[in-house]
C-alpha cells in the first residue's frame, strides 16, 4: 500500500507539470531575451529547458546513468549561474556504466544537498564535487564527494537516522537525500541504498549502491543488439 501510494503521488505530481505549457512558456522567454539583447537570461532559459526535459523524462520513472548525468550537468549552470561559479563539477564516471538505468533524481538531490549544506556554508563559499563510481560483484557504487563545511559526528547520525525508514525525524533534515534512498530500497531491495561519511572542516561523501547486474544486463542487451 505504502508503494502504491508513493507511485499515486508521484504521478500526481507529473500529472500536474504540462510539459507543453512549460515549454512554451520557457520559449516565449527566449523569445524576448533574445529580442531585448539579454543573453543571460537565453542561456538560463536553455538550462532550465534542458533540467526538466530530463526530468521529466517523458513520465518514466528509471532513466540511464549518462541521462542523470546530463540531468546534474543543467542544475549546475544553472546553480552556477544563481552562485556565480561557486561550484567545480568534476566527474569521473566509468563510461561502460553510462548505460545503466537509475531511478530519475536519483543524483541532483545529492548534489543540492553538497551545495546548499556544504560548499555554501564555507567562509569563501567556493567548493568542488566530484562523482565517481566503482563496479564490485555485489554492486555499482556511486560517489557524491564534497569538499565543504562537513559535519560533526552528532549532526551525521542524526541525518543517518533519518535515512533509515524506520526513523521519521522531521528535524534531522535530508528530505532529498531520505527520498532517493527510500525509491532505491524501494526499487530493489534494503540491500540498496544510500550511505553517508563525514568530517566537520573536510567535506562529506554519499555512496550510492545499485544492483551490479544492472551493468551486466544492459551489456548482454548491447551485445545482442550488436550480434543481430
Amino acid at each position: 500500500l505504502g508503494i502504491a501510494l508513493r507511485s499515486a503521488d508521484l504521478r500526481t505530481l507529473q500529472a500536474q507539470i504540462n510539459p507543453h505549457f512549460l515549454y512554451n512558456s520557457l520559449d516565449l522567454i527566449n523569445c524576448t531575451a533574445i529580442e531585448h539583447k539579454v543573453p543571460e537570461i537565453t542561456t538560463m532559459v536553455k538550462a532550465l529547458t534542458k533540467y526538466y526535459k530530463i526530468g521529466l523524462s517523458k513520465g518514466m520513472n528509471i532513466v540511464s546513468l549518462e541521462s542523470e548525468l546530463e540531468h546534474v550537468k543543467a542544475y549546475m549552470q544553472i546553480m552556477n549561474m544563481r552562485y556565480p561559479d561557486a561550484v567545480r563539477l568534476a566527474i569521473d564516471i566509468d563510461t561502460s556504466l553510462l548505460s545503466c538505468r537509475i531511478p530519475k533524481i536519483s543524483l541532483q538531490p545529492l548534489i543540492e544537498n553538497a551545495i546548499l549544506h556544504g560548499i555554501l556554508e564555507k567562509e569563501d563559499k567556493r567548493g568542488t564535487i566530484r562523482l565517481s563510481s566503482k563496479k564490485d560483484h555485489a554492486a555499482i557504487r556511486l560517489y557524491v564527494e564534497d569538499d565543504g563545511i562537513g559535519m560533526s559526528a552528532d549532526r551525521l547520525s542524526a541525518l543517518a537516522a533519518n535515512v533509515d525508514p524506520g526513523v521519521h525525524n522531521a528535524d534531522s533534515g535530508g528530505v532529498g537525500i531520505r527520498n532517493t534512498h527510500e525509491r532505491i530500497r524501494l526499487a530493489y531491495g534494503d540491500s540498496f541504498g544510500l550511505t553517508l561519511k563525514s568530517e566537520r572542516g573536510k567535506g562529506t561523501i554519499v555512496e550510492l549502491r545499485l544492483p551490479a547486474d544492472l551493468a551486466d544486463e544492459f551489456e548482454a542487451q548491447k551485445n545482442r543488439v550488436s550480434a543481430g
